[in-house]
């Protein structure tokens, strides 16, 4: 639930999706 806030609460939204994509990235190099 926050962390829908904190999307709320950033003017630029689209910062949320990069910074999703830099978390998901390790979990795909690990493969």
């Amino acid at each position: 639930a926050r962390t829908t806030v904190a999307v709320h609460q950033l003017p630029e939204p689209h910062i949320i999706i990069e910074i999703r994509a830099t978390a998901y990235w390790p979990v795909e190099n690990q493969e």
